[in-house]
């Protein structure tokens, strides 16, 4: 799992309390963030990826909502972010920095969770060969671990080289007999 990306990455989601339904984007604060730096809401706006009238409408709809001005527009001045506005960035940094191994934790495990349904498709060699019970006990194992799998079909050794010269299998097992004659044998393959 430590060579694949995470299928997930968790993040809280910010409800106003008395509007449920109200959630604030994350381009709220990033926009706030954004405004602390330049001071300027045309910067600000740019930065967090919004138009100006977006960025207007996202800092008075959460002023409204929370019944406190989280920025304040002056003419000559540029836009700045009230009190209230610097404490709410403030509060959401120390409760990511709270949450942030909570989450990724969390992410993990359901990283975990779903590894079997998506880890990479696990290859199958194949292989031809005449029955051994050694070979039947290295297919299982590979089947039990993570890795390769092993397809083995029972054929005599002359399909078996036949098989692999003709891009078949993968592998092939066969038997060879010793001396003059295991020479001519190979030979012939």
């Amino acid at each position: 799992m430590k060579d694949r990306p995470s299928l997930f990455s968790l993040d809280v989601v910010w409800k106003h309390g008395q509007q449920s339904e109200l959630s604030a984007d994350p381009q709220l604060f990033a926009l706030l963030e954004a405004l602390r730096e330049t001071q300027k809401l045309t910067a600000a706006a740019t930065r967090a990826g919004l138009h100006y009238r977006q960025a207007w409408g996202l800092i008075t709809l959460w002023s409204e909502a929370l019944g406190r001005p989280l920025a304040l527009k002056e003419r000559g001045k540029g836009t700045s972010l009230t009190q209230f506005g610097e404490r709410l960035l403030d509060v959401r940094r120390r409760a990511e920095d709270q949450l942030a191994p909570h989450l990724a934790n969390a992410a993990r495990d359901i990283d975990e969770a779903l590894a079997q349904f998506t880890a990479a498709p696990r290859k199958t060699i194949s292989m031809v060969a005449s029955h051994d019970l050694l070979l039947m006990e290295l297919r299982n194992l590979l089947h039990a671990r993570a890795g390769s799998k092993l397809d083995i079909q029972i054929a005599g050794s002359l399909a078996a080289v036949t098989s692999l010269s003709k891009s078949r299998c993968d592998l092939a097992g066969f038997h060879l007999p010793e001396g003059d004659l295991g020479k001519a044998a190979i030979r012939e393959f």
